[in-house]
């Protein structure tokens, strides 16, 4: 096995394997998530690395929101109480996100989780090879609480049929799944505004309901 201790650079955005490893906190159609419900899901990846990206987590609209690098309203905000020793009010998060094909489901999905399942999943890249050659079922315990566990196991290596492999051909680019909000919109939300008046009524892919590890 490779040695894994290897020093990473920060990208605020990006497709590497490093990132998961460092220490720290198309078209129009709609994208699916994966939904780890208790239990087996049995999913295929389908890219080669992980998308990285910062998140922040605004409990007043309950959403996740990207963070949208230089004058970012939460990241200042965050400053700002740190010098002064107030409480912080907001949390920042790196995110993970891969294309899935979900054998549940029947569709191509993205999956995004935190440091703690890609982890894990680095494991299997390093130990069992490319992911994308074989199916993981993945066990889900306590889903939907601050215990949720995850249990990754890998199947023998199999092809996909013809017919599942037709639906993966075409990808959505991360980058327009989690399209950055403007600074409006994002200081916005930080005051309360909900989601889908701040966007228009249309619901942004990546302004997720639930908190991810």
């Amino acid at each position: 096995m490779k040695n894994n201790n290897v020093e990473m650079n920060l990208e605020m955005f990006g497709s590497t394997w490093d990132e998961v490893l460092r220490e720290g906190n198309s078209g129009g159609s709609k994208t699916e998530f994966t939904k780890l419900q208790n239990g087996i899901t049995e999913v295929r990846f389908l890219d080669a690395e992980p998308f990285v990206r910062w998140a922040h987590w605004l409990a007043g609209v309950k959403r996740n929101v990207s963070c949208i690098g230089k004058d970012c309203p939460v990241c200042e905000a965050i400053k700002v109480a740190k010098s002064t020793g107030t409480k912080v009010p907001y949390n920042s998060n790196r995110k993970f996100a891969m294309h899935v094909y979900n054998f549940t489901t029947g569709k191509v999905e993205i999956l995004e989780q935190g440091k703690t399942f890609f982890t894990s999943l680095y494991a299997l890249h390093e130990e069992m090879g490319d992911i994308r050659n074989y199916n993981i079922k993945i066990k889900t315990q306590n889903a939907g609480s601050t215990d949720v566990v995850y249990t990754l196991m890998p199947c023998a290596p199999v092809e996909l049929n013809e017919e599942v492999k037709a639906m993966c051909k075409e990808l959505k680019p991360f980058e327009e799944v989690f399209k950055k909000p403007t600074r409006e919109q994002v200081m916005q939300l930080m005051s309360g505004v909900s989601p889908e008046e701040v966007f228009g009524n249309k619901s942004s892919d990546e302004d997720e309901k639930v908190e991810v590890e």
